[in-house]
């Protein structure tokens, strides 16, 4: 079990996974989501994604084609991205004590340039295998 939150703890949530699937996005539109090079994030299924505080504070940025962002509207602290079939929490919202390894990079062909990659982690120029 994987616990998290939002920067003002309004929103916080549990996440029944082991967090085996788990990486780097450098796609672009996470670039602009997380202010950063990337963002780390970890997949779990959407039924095992529990909003335990703050599901009202909880607001949705959503554009065709693409995952729904969702977010705390107090604090603006991204917790999750959901799409047809699945939810990935923004690792960043863990909680001291749980747990995150990354096992990949992805999307590396559209990382920002001045992003050196340099922790031996697999990387993949768009999406990684799954299944």
């Amino acid at each position: 079990m994987l616990k998290g939150g939002c920067l003002c703890g309004g929103v916080q949530y549990e996440a029944d996974t082991d967090g085996s699937v788990a990486g780097h996005c450098h796609c672009t539109r996470c670039q602009r989501a997380s202010g950063s090079g990337s963002l780390p994030a970890f997949l779990v299924d959407t039924d095992k994604l529990n909003i335990v505080a703050g599901a009202d504070q909880l607001t949705t940025y959503a554009e065709e084609g693409f995952a729904a962002r969702h977010f705390c509207k107090t604090c603006g602290s991204g917790i999750y991205a959901s799409g047809e079939n699945f939810t990935v929490v923004n690792a960043g919202t863990l909680v001291p004590g749980s747990e995150f390894k990354p096992q990949f990079h992805m999307m590396v062909g559209s990382k920002a340039s001045w992003e050196e990659i340099t922790d031996g982690l697999t990387q993949f120029p768009e999406y990684p295998p799954m299944g």
